[in-house]
């Protein structure tokens, strides 16, 4: 004995057509995401850290320097307003002093990068007794620079931040020199990919109605 049942060609369509939506609103939204590639994080004058504990990134041992002493201390570092983009605080206790040239290697040449700057100052306790210069692949980004001006205090976080194009060996050359007074201090120093692809995801369509103009054709409408 066997049992036939019909099923209406309409609810087949309908039921394939909600299928498929479905499948493209959920494929969409896994694959809807921004990418920021951290192509290196650098602790100047320090230890590699996690970030685990908080923090933009986790970071190497210093590397890809040349010039320059190191010096650290055990004080607390305030992060607090250099908000998200802020390091992990240990990064802001080591550090690299004296005029110094990170060159960050391996990059496509002609692409362009974000260059994110690490500093705390950990010596002086007023302004004007540090005062220094940066530039990224010869240009000046900042000039006669005083972290503890900026940040209104020491043992508090600073980032500045810009974008840079590889040269065409692929590099990224960030030089600290001397400006009018002692000399250049770096905490952390980062290279990262630009951001690429959506950054929203589509909301899921709303008030699907399905009206039967005929046995075979099913018109869908939404919001």
């Amino acid at each position: 004995m066997s049992n036939n049942h019909s099923i209406p060609w309409g609810k087949i369509v309908l039921g394939t057509f909600l299928a498929l939506v479905v499948v493209y609103v959920l494929g969409f939204a896994t694959t809807a995401r921004a990418v920021a590639q951290d192509i290196v994080s650098i602790n100047a004058g320090g230890p590699a850290e996690s970030n685990s504990g908080g923090g933009d990134n986790s970071f190497v041992a210093d590397e890809d320097y040349v010039g320059g002493t190191t010096y650290a201390v055990t004080n607390t570092i305030s992060t607090t307003a250099a908000g998200a983009s802020a390091a992990p605080a240990a990064v802001y206790q080591s550090a690299r002093e004296g005029a110094t040239t990170y060159t960050i290697p391996g990059l496509t040449a002609g692409t362009s990068y974000t260059v994110r700057l690490h500093f705390a100052e950990l010596y002086f306790s007023a302004a004007g007794a540090r005062v220094f210069n940066v530039a990224i692949n010869g240009t000046t980004v900042l000039t006669n620079f005083d972290i503890y001006a900026t940040a209104k205090a020491n043992y508090t976080a600073v980032v500045e931040q810009y974008t840079a194009t590889a040269n065409s060996s692929g590099q990224i050359v960030i030089a600290f020199t001397n400006g009018t007074k002692d000399q250049p201090m770096i905490n952390g120093v980062e290279v990262l990919g630009s951001s690429t692809g959506c950054t929203t995801v589509p909301s899921a369509p709303t008030g699907l109605a399905a009206t039967a103009s005929s046995s075979s054709v099913i018109g869908l409408t939404w919001t």
